[in-house]
């Protein structure tokens, strides 16, 4: 064959060099390709086999063989390049498409989708829709795989169907689409339930019934299945999927989701013969998740749908399988009873004795005969008893007394006893009533029973159980004296017995009941001695305990008889506390003793009691309140710098605490207020720190030092040295330096700007009033420095930029709302116009201007100087007439009247007698302007009438304070 094959390839070669334009070209190639890769897998497996041998026997192997169908690929390649009239493209498109996909390259893709393209009827579009579905998977591509996946399901090759339909419901899965994937794994089954069964190749039926079950659980469990089935109708397969449901979700522990599909499968299927088993693997998943309730009820529910008679034992087929069933059903209705009755006993609920003794009376009737009979009586009689059936009780247990094994006999007779200490017990009442005593003449009567049993049987087994009844007993009925002398004859006579020990505690008890608690307190320790001798540690503990309990009563009970004896009760339970520091109150006495001593009125002692309980009993659930006691303690005493200090310990001690805050905040107040003023600084800066989202609190902090600070401001230390300046307005186009000259001040004043900035409703409007007027200040200082010099137009553009970031500051000032800061800046607006006027009259005049020339150009700086006086006089006038009738006394009112009447009386003091030569003028602004253009400055000032006419028109207001920004816009 091997022979044949490579003749047949050079046969083909052959003709394909010496006819290249063939019509059957195609046809050659494509048969070429098909035995190049027949002789490529063929040697591949000879190579690999070399391989193997080679490395089994420890020989150099070389380089691993490879699969290659380059060859191959290049003559499909020509093909559908060269020959588009080949009948087999599709073919050739398909095993390009497989060639490059089983070497992993993305260009396979491109093939199945042109061979899907232009073969759409071609039998390799269902596998290319499978592989190109394929590639996305592979890339987790998942929601772009499905619709190739679907594809080819509709395909007519089953086994590819079955791929198609398994990979879907993965594709599904993996985007948790669990409904979808459920689909697409049932689909499997149900391709496989068809008739083309054996067409498939394909062994995934198992798999798609596990993914199915999976899938189901994960689009919700018992639940999802319900709806699932009820959407697509029954299925051969469904009732095993369920059980598979409920195994799965046991396998991961997931035990309240497998009862659910165990509770579904008995609801669904009540007469199947799995029922049994989801019934007994429904009660086992109920006790692995230790829910006992659940397990018991599940067994009640279906325990009688098992038993002799049931329907579903009548549907069974299988003799054994129905005795499966009783049993199930047997041992189910003996459990629960055995729950019952437990949680009877446990909990003494009369619903829990009647379930039980009603399951008893079902055990006994369908099963008279069992092993256990006699031992039911038994649980019977003690149910009856304890719903007060006593003469019912009594029945069952002579029908116990009659069993052969001597045990249940005696215990049996016993057990008559105990049926009228139950009638004794059942006279005392229930419900709120419930500690109320029984009938005396049933105590007497159950005293003589027990008398008279014990003298019939004075070495039964129950003596010292009846003698330890009737003591206590005595010490129900209150015979205190009696249960005394009882408990101290247990003791004597039954000396080996493990419960004397316990007698003589419970003689203590007796006197702890009469009220003696110091002989109570003394009977214990003795009882304390007892217990330790015998080597019970249980009552070393009882007494242990109880023997600080006796003398802390005695220290209640002095407080009970005489309130006011502080200093002698603090005594006592300091005693209390010293003496026993392991009693659970422990702390609690010592904490009652500083209290007690507080009361007394002895701080001192108070305060030593309460830090005593810090020191000794950290833990404590009353360190917290004890700190703020001696805070408090030393408050009232007037002592502000112990109190501080305490409420800081408090809060360093407590810092969770919801009173925290408060104690932080007091103790740097107490602080301040003893003079400690550097340290109640720092106890409020680190409140800061910590609780920097108390915003109210932490601005109030930063309120007061940044008071402070303003307070200290003065000429050598202007508000810069606290809080930057804002950085001046850039001209348009202009860049901003890279760096700044001076870095910006840090303050608590910067701080508490900062956080009134972020929340300026809690904001102090005066302390921002006070920044804005301190920054115009700062700003008009620098303003008023920068004299006008030539060439005047650019000295006038860089001091009215420095005039407008004084009127920012001065506006954002009086903007706040405050009368005094309001005042101060309204009269700087008008002092600081008034002072840019000077400064233009005062400004350096050009050398070469002489005569009418200079006259001419020093009308025209006072026409512009006249401006800013207008306005400047104008905003004085207004801040007279708004604040003059309010506070006609406030100082910045005063200096503004002062200012603006000199500047009035200024005005009259000379008038000219005749006109300016206003042509003349006319000629010099000319002459002065051609000699400008001579000079080329083109930044001189200059003015048209009308901008003049504009200027004076938009003069007017009764505010200049606030609108000066808005009118000097027409000046510049």
């Amino acid at each position: 064959a091997v022979a044949w094959r490579a003749q047949a390839i050079g046969s083909l070669r052959s003709f394909l060099e010496r006819h290249p334009k063939s019509f059957a070209r195609g046809e050659m190639r494509f048969r070429l390709a098909d035995l190049l890769l027949l002789e490529a897998r063929q040697e591949f497996r000879s190579r690999m086999a070399v391989f193997l041998k080679a490395q089994s026997e420890g020989r150099p192997t070389g380089a691993l063989p490879l699969l290659t169908h380059g060859p191959a690929l290049a003559l499909y390649r020509a093909i559908l390049a060269e020959d588009p009239q080949f009948e087999h493209l599709d073919a050739v498109r398909f095993n390009a498409a497989m060639i490059l996909a089983d070497e992993g390259d993305p260009g396979a893709e491109r093939f199945f989708a042109e061979l899907i393209e232009h073969h759409p009827d071609s039998p390799y579009g269902q596998e290319a829709h499978l592989r190109m579905g394929d590639l996305r998977f592979n890339d987790k591509r998942f929601a772009e795989c499905v619709p190739f996946f679907q594809k080819a399901a509709e395909g007519p090759d089953p086994s590819l169907q079955v791929i198609a339909l398994y990979k879907m419901g993965w594709a599904h899965f993996n985007r948790d689409k669990f409904e979808d994937a459920a689909d697409g794994f049932r689909a499997v089954l149900d391709l496989y339930a068809s008739g083309k069964r054996l067409e498939i190749k394909a062994d995934i039926e198992r798999e798609a019934e596990q993914y199915l079950v999976h899938s189901l659980a994960g689009a919700g469990g018992a639940g999802a299945y319900a709806r699932y089935f009820d959407r697509i109708g029954d299925r051969p397969y469904a009732r095993r999927v369920l059980l598979s449901l409920g195994q799965h979700y046991r396998r991961f522990g997931q035990l309240a989701d497998a009862a659910a599909a165990d509770q579904l499968f008995l609801e669904r299927h009540p007469l199947e013969a799995d029922a049994l088993l989801s019934a007994q693997r429904l009660v086992e998943t109920h006790l692995r998740a230790d829910h006992a309730d659940a397990a018991r009820d599940a067994r009640l529910a279906w325990a009688t749908r098992f038993s002799p008679g049931s329907d579903w034992a009548k549907a069974q087929g299988s003799d054994s399988l129905r005795q499966a069933g009783a049993g199930f059903a047997r041992s189910s209705i003996l459990s629960v009873a055995h729950d019952h009755h437990l949680a009877a006993r446990e909990k003494g609920r009369e619903s829990d004795w009647r379930t039980a003794l009603e399951l008893y009376e079902t055990l006994l009737s369908k099963w008279p005969d069992d092993a256990v009979a006699d031992e039911i009586h038994l649980q019977a009689g003690e149910a009856r008893t304890k719903l007060g059936q006593y003469a019912l009780a009594l029945h069952h247990y002579e029908a116990a007394e009659r069993s052969s094994q001597d045990s249940i006999a005696v215990l049996a007779r016993w057990q008559r006893v105990a049926v009228t200490d139950a009638w004794y017990e059942s006279t005392r009442g229930s419900g709120t009533q419930r500690a109320a005593l029984g009938s005396d003449s049933l105590a007497r009567e159950m005293m003589r029973a027990s008398d008279a049993l014990l003298e019939k049987h004075p070495d039964h087994a129950k003596a010292a159980d009846l003698r330890w009844r009737t003591a206590n007993l005595t010490f129900a009925h209150g015979w205190y004296d009696r249960a005394a002398h009882d408990f101290e004859l247990l003791a004597t006579r039954h000396a080996a017995d493990p419960r004397a020990p316990r007698a003589a505690i419970l003689r203590a008890d007796a006197l702890y009941r009469l009220g003696t608690f110091a002989d109570a307190g003394r009977a214990y320790e003795e009882a304390l001695a007892s217990a330790k001798s015998a080597g019970v540690d249980s009552l070393v503990r009882r007494a242990t305990a109880a023997i600080p309990v006796a003398y802390y009563r005695e220290a209640e009970a002095a407080v009970a008889a005489d309130s006011s004896k502080h200093g002698s009760h603090a005594q006592l339970f300091e005693k209390v506390a010293a003496r026993f520091p392991d009693f659970p109150h422990a702390s609690l006495s010592q904490y009652r003793a500083g209290l007690a001593w507080l009361e007394d009125g002895n701080t001192g002692e108070g305060v030593r009691a309460l830090q005593t309980l810090i020191e000794r009993f950290p833990g404590s659930e009353y360190v917290r309140d004890a700190h703020l006691q001696i805070a408090k303690a030393w408050e009232q005493r007037k002592d502000a710098t112990r109190s501080a200090e305490a409420y800081a310990r408090f809060v360093e001690r407590f810092p969770r605490d919801s009173t925290a805050r408060e104690a932080w905040l007091k103790a740097a107040d107490l602080f301040a207020s003893g003079g400690a003023d550097t340290r109640a600084e720092e106890l409020r800066l680190s409140y800061v720190k910590r609780y920097p989202n108390d915003t109210e609190n932490v601005m109030e902090i930063y309120e007061s030092m940044a008071r402070r600070e303003l307070a200290a401001l003065g000429t050598a230390r202007p508000i810069s040295t606290l809080v930057a300046l804002p950085a001046p307005k850039l001209a348009k186009g202009a860049k901003a330096p890279k760096k700044p000259a001076v870095a910006a001040p840090t303050s608590r004043l910067a701080e508490y700007l900062k956080q009134a900035e972020a929340h300026p409703k809690l904001a102090a409007k005066d302390v921002l009033a006070q920044v804005a007027y301190l920054r115009g200040e700062e700003a008009r200082t620098a303003c008023d420095a920068l004299a006008l010099k030539l060439p005047l137009p650019r000295s006038i553009a860089a001091k009215q930029k420095q005039l407008d970031q004084v009127m920012v500051h001065y506006r954002g000032s009086v903007d706040h709302g405050i009368a005094e800061w309001a005042n101060a800046s309204t009269y700087r607006i008008g002092e600081t116009l008034v002072g840019f006027g000077e400064a233009l009259q005062k400004s350096e005049r050009p050398a070469d201007l002489k005569g009418d020339a200079l006259t001419a150009y020093e009308e025209v700086l006072a026409t512009h100087a006249s401006t800013f006086y207008d306005r400047g006089e104008e905003v004085w006038s207004d801040l007279m007439r708004r604040k003059g009738r309010e506070t006609p006394e406030d100082p910045w009112v005063v200096k503004a009247q002062g200012s603006l009447w000199h500047r009035i009386g200024g005005k009259f003091f000379f008038r000219p007698e005749v006109e300016y030569p206003l042509v003349a003028a006319a000629e010099v602004d000319r002459i002065d302007a051609d000699r400008r253009d001579e000079r080329g400055d083109q930044d001189t000032p200059k003015r048209s009438k009308k901008a003049k006419k504009e200027r004076e028109s938009k003069g007017g207001g009764s505010d200049a304070a606030r609108d000066h920004s808005q009118r000097q816009g027409g000046d510049r």
